[in-house]
């Protein structure tokens, strides 16, 4: 019974990683993500947030609106979470093909922008 419990167990984990598993040009496999929320932090070391991070995060944030705007289902969230003016946004798309693009998307927008991180993780909902 072990023995046919650790077969289906592998073959199952073997299913699922072939089948999320997609082909790249230079021969190496990267698993694809599937994300229906993401969070953008723009930080500050002391000095508060540089107009870089500010800039990042309002384009992350005016690529989530033209989204909306173009018919997909999604709600964005935009707060202050420090004394200099450091702000999260985090964006939650129903369908996560929809989520991936804008993640994908708003990771070319940060890329190298010192002080902002973009991390996949679900958005808090505010109790009533």
């Amino acid at each position: 019974m072990r023995l046919l419990r650790g077969l289906f167990v592998g073959s199952m984990a073997f299913f699922l990683l072939s089948h999320s598993v997609r082909s790249r040009a230079d021969g190496r496999n990267k698993i694809k993500p599937s994300v229906k929320s993401f969070a953008v932090y723009a930080q500050s070391r002391g000095k508060g947030v540089p107009p870089a991070a500010r800039a990042a995060i309002r384009k992350v944030q005016d690529l989530v609106e033209a989204d909306r705007k173009r018919g997909v289902k999604v709600t964005f969230t935009t707060a202050r979470i420090g004394i200099e003016g450091e702000t999260k946004l985090c964006a939650d798309y129903k369908d996560s093909r929809a989520g991936t693009e804008a993640f994908q998307r708003a990771s070319v927008i940060v890329k190298g922008v010192d002080l902002i991180n973009l991390v996949v993780e679900p958005c808090v909902k505010a109790r009533p």
